[in-house]
């Protein structure tokens, strides 16, 4: 679910340019309202609220899981090619 980008939302790289000090307000309020605009994004992302250990609890319980159903695919396989015999 992406939203769709609009010309503003397009981040380019050029050589900067010197500032002068009366656009320094504008430009600050720029970059800050892109910088709130990224961290409205990032909230989106799914676990973001979660730190990194729980995270990492659960993808421990998934590869152990994992392990599990592959030798009880491997326990079905020999039962099959037991019968099969």
């Amino acid at each position: 679910m992406h939203a769709a980008t609009s010309a503003d939302d397009v981040v380019t790289y050029s050589e900067p340019q010197p500032l002068e000090a009366k656009d320094l307000p504008n430009e600050v309020i720029a970059i800050k309202s892109k910088i709130r605009k990224a961290l409205r994004e990032l909230e989106k992302l799914p676990d973001m609220d979660r730190d990194v250990e729980e995270q990492e609890a659960e993808i421990r319980k998934l590869e152990q899981k994992a392990a599990k159903q592959k030798e009880v695919l491997q326990r079905l396989g020999d039962v099959a090619r037991n019968k099969m015999r």
